[in-house]
């Protein structure tokens, strides 16, 4: 029950733990607050056509 109900967090946790250990071996700081490639906002910009 325990392992079940805090597992969401734990996995959240390791997920924000290996992007910034990425950006630490990469030594560039993390992109917070920049654009970032999010689907729905690519599909906004004026050099892709929809199909």
């Amino acid at each position: 029950m325990f392992l079940k109900k805090w597992f969401p967090i734990f996995y959240k946790l390791i997920l924000v733990l290996i992007v910034i250990n990425y950006y630490k071996k990469l030594n560039k700081p993390m992109p917070e607050g920049q654009p970032e490639l999010n689907p729905n906002g690519m599909s906004t910009s004026p050099n892709i056509t929809l199909v």
